[in-house]
């Protein structure tokens, strides 16, 4: 392994040597290049990332009887465009282009897979138009994918975190053995969290807890 990189090392600079100005404008714009790739994918991470725990920060819409509703946040958005990419992907390599004879499974898997992906981008969109309503008495859900679901806040068990922590996400129990999921990627969901400690001392507990983190500890 030494060795290669020595001898890459010895070609490059063999290369400078021979033609300084070309090698200096190729290098400068491979690096750039690189640069550009790794940034726009490390903000596109960050990006996806901060959706993710959107609740956090933006409140849900409280109707003119007092019901806050949360919708999940920067969803549609994501999936039509998924859905046009994809989907038109798909129609493309299906419809028109026309593979070589030798690479016939290799262009219709890429036709399987963008397929996949323009369905997933649909239920994406499907879900973007999913509801919780609380009202503080009840806690309802309305979805294209699901069955409607309504339970009275009276029996409401106990609310457990997604994961480790409640910062993406929890699940609430009730007493019939129904759970209804709710993720940080909602508009309000932190509201939801506020309104539900006051009658869940473990999770007012895990609330003050990841307050703390957020605020470094004080």
């Amino acid at each position: 392994m030494f060795q290669t990189i020595t001898e890459a090392l010895r070609g490059n600079a063999e290369l400078f040597r021979a033609y300084p100005v070309a090698y200096t404008i190729g290098l400068t714009l491979v690096v750039t290049v690189i640069y550009l790739k790794w940034h726009f994918i490390g903000k596109a991470q960050q990006k996806a990332l901060r959706d993710n725990f959107a609740g956090w920060t933006q409140d849900g819409e409280v109707s003119s009887g007092g019901v806050l509703i949360l919708r999940p946040l920067k969803l549609r958005k994501a999936s039509v465009f998924g859905i046009l990419f994809f989907g038109g992907g798909a129609w493309f390599m299906g419809m028109v282009a026309e593979p070589k004879p030798d690479e016939l499974a290799k262009h219709w898997m890429t036709v399987v897979l963008f397929t996949g992906f323009a369905g997933l981008s649909l239920w994406m969109f499907a879900m973007s138009f999913d509801r919780i309503l609380f009202d503080g008495v009840k806690i309802a859900r309305t979805s294209w994918l699901a069955r409607p679901f309504v339970a009275e806040m009276a029996t409401l068990d106990r609310v457990t975190p997604l994961s480790k922590t409640i910062a993406g996400g929890v699940r609430l129990h009730f007493t019939d053995g129904r759970q209804l999921r709710i993720r940080a990627r909602n508009s309000g969901y932190r509201q939801l969290l506020e309104a539900l400690s006051e009658r869940d001392l473990k999770l007012r507990i895990m609330l003050s807890a990841l307050a703390r983190q957020s605020n470094g500890g004080r």
